[in-house]
């Protein structure tokens, strides 16, 4: 009998490719230029995500300038809602940013897979962002890039905000473009200067929308209809959740940016309240069937502070997932200067 430890005894001696002090174990995803792989520490057996960058594609994608600012803003920022980078290696044809590993994936994944937080957990989710944005906020850091795809959970479900390419420090008088579309503040459309910060908030309301109702807060027939509507400030604003969820939505979803409330305004509205969600440690995830009583979610709660999301249906991990939004081109990113 193997005397190694489980996690070595799980990946076969021959594929163990290294990084550094870095067990590559499988990958977990990959886009134009770079590849998430999880990987272990050699002795420890701690689960780590290791980002690798391609330099010369991502050099010929005139996208290395972003690269090269998400290294340096990462590296100077610690809070416990943004994933933490615990290693940059650069080599001469990858750059490999070691970061914490996220168990739960992102909220982009529980939306498509039509998982249902409670209103509890939501406001939790919306206090944790909210606290990172704060903290980026009040060092002169905008994130021109919140949406669920960029927020993921660890293993006791905290939130944890990723991917800072498009971030700047000095945040006023903006005028590049950039984002995604439909989560974009009416006035970067306008080809005027504009707050990276206020821009943010506008996609904070449209993230929580979506991960408390699974829909746009608003009308999206078609990219033009979208583009003349928000232009135009004929965008119908449709909120569907209620309470604290949808105040914040609310005073987030402004068109005028001087008038929409800042992330430390929203948490001290959600600290007025009577029973605002907190923070605390959680137990680990449960996910149940559809059920509308808190006396059932409770019976299914191992821990007072235990996330549960509901499903539509019970479902493994091999039935294939509907989309939710299949029927809808997926959303990129884009980066253009006027």
């Amino acid at each position: 009998m193997s005397n190694s430890p489980m996690w070595k005894q799980t990946i076969p001696t021959a594929s163990r490719k290294m990084i550094g002090k870095y067990i590559i174990d499988k990958e977990l995803g990959s886009g134009g230029f770079a590849t998430v792989y999880l990987a272990y520490h050699c002795k420890t057996g701690e689960k780590v995500a290791i980002k690798v960058i391609e330099r010369e594609t991502a050099a010929d994608m005139g996208i290395l300038t972003y690269v090269e600012n998400e290294l340096r803003i990462t590296s100077r920022i610690n809070h416990p809602n943004i994933v933490h980078v615990y290693d940059i290696v650069y080599a001469q044809e990858f750059i490999y940013i070691i970061m914490e590993y996220m168990e739960n994936g992102d909220m982009q994944n529980f939306i498509n897979n039509k998982f249902f937080l409670t209103q509890q957990d939501q406001i939790r989710i919306a206090i944790e962002i909210l606290g990172a944005l704060i903290y980026l906020h009040e060092r002169g850091i905008s994130h021109r890039d919140i949406k669920p795809a960029n927020i993921m959970f660890d293993k006791d479900m905290h939130a944890r905000l990723i991917d800072f390419g498009f971030c700047r420090e000095k945040s006023s008088n903006l005028k590049t473009v950039c984002g995604t579309q439909e989560l974009m503040a009416p006035e970067i459309f306008l080809n005027k200067p504009y707050d990276g910060m206020k821009a943010d908030i506008w996609a904070f309301g449209i993230t929580i929308h979506l991960l408390a109702a699974s829909c746009f807060p608003f009308e999206y027939k078609s990219d033009f209809q979208f583009l003349h509507d928000i232009k135009s400030n004929k965008l119908k604003i449709d909120i569907k959740p209620q309470g604290i969820i949808g105040w914040l939505v609310k005073n987030s979803l402004v068109y005028d940016p001087d008038e929409r409330a800042s992330a430390a305004d929203m948490m001290s509205y959600i600290k007025s309240q009577e029973n605002p969600a907190t923070p605390n440690s959680l137990a680990r995830l449960v996910i149940v069937k559809r059920i509308n009583t808190e006396a059932a979610i409770a019976r299914v709660r191992i821990h007072p502070n235990t996330p549960v999301i509901f499903r539509a249906r019970v479902m493994n991990e091999h039935s294939g997932l509907r989309q939710k939004f299949e029927q809808r081109k997926s959303i990129k990113s884009f980066e253009n200067v006027y």
